[in-house]
């Protein structure tokens, strides 16, 4: 079993899982792994605020749900119920973890996250404290082709682009659409000195890597073409 243990807020988890379309994305992204967050360490005591902490309370990652009151895709911290066949722990640097660090990500996600789960499909909605009154301002990556806001890679990079402090260099050159391998190399990844070596946390091989996803795909696509292409000609050729 995956034990996260030893993860720390904003550790970034890099994870290789079946489920859904996994392969499909592995493909489509050319990487080996389908899955990118970041580690929300937070005091259940003080619920529903929020009280972020570098170790211990309750080990919660950040990812993004559509908040069924206005329909829109937001943050959400929630427990990992992946099914998991490969995970990374890239530990950030200790001396990036700083107060100011610390309370941008808790302003962050009062500004952009709706509810935490503590236990599986226990919410909590989260609570901003009175007189609340941000000190940051949220910021969106810029990217050359228009990107899908809910997509792990992109929730992760414009995390790390609004919380790190604005002396370290957050800039992308050239800019690049992020996917979760992005992270783990220097191209085009301002973060990659941010953390100390990569751990493999969980590593297994199941017998079912579900590349009959990939396999069905490429069919249906072959089919969709060849249809269309037959359409074309018809059309144009009676």
């Amino acid at each position: 079993m995956c034990d996260f243990n030893s993860f720390r807020t904003v550790d970034l988890c890099i994870s290789k899982t079946l489920g859904k379309f996994a392969s499909l994305i592995r493909g489509i992204t050319i990487s080996d792994y389908k899955h990118v967050c970041v580690a929300i360490r937070i005091d259940p005591l003080f619920l529903p605020q929020l009280k972020i902490i570098r170790t211990g309370g309750v080990l919660l990652f950040l990812e993004k749900s559509k908040n069924p009151e206005n329909g829109e895709i937001q943050r959400v911290i929630r427990v990992n119920t992946m099914l998991n066949m490969k995970v990374l722990r890239l530990p950030l640097k200790d001396q990036n973890y700083t107060k100011e660090f610390e309370q941008r990500i808790t302003e962050l996600l009062y500004l952009t996250a709706f509810q935490v789960e503590v236990r599986v499909k226990e919410y909590t909605k989260i609570q901003q404290p009175e007189n609340f009154i941000p000190t940051i301002n949220i910021i969106n990556r810029i990217t050359p082709i228009p990107k899908i806001h809910n997509v792990c890679s992109e929730n992760t990079a414009e995390f790390y682009l609004n919380t790190l402090p604005d002396a370290i260099d957050k800039n992308v050159v050239p800019v690049v659409i992020f996917v979760p391998q992005t992270f783990l190399g220097s191209a085009g990844n301002p973060y990659y000195d941010l953390f100390d070596d990569r751990e493999i946390i969980y590593d297994t091989t199941p017998t079912n890597d579900y590349w009959w996803e990939l396999i069905i795909v490429l069919i249906i696509l072959m089919g969709l073409i060849f249809y269309s292409v037959k359409y074309i000609y018809r059309r144009f050729h009676r």
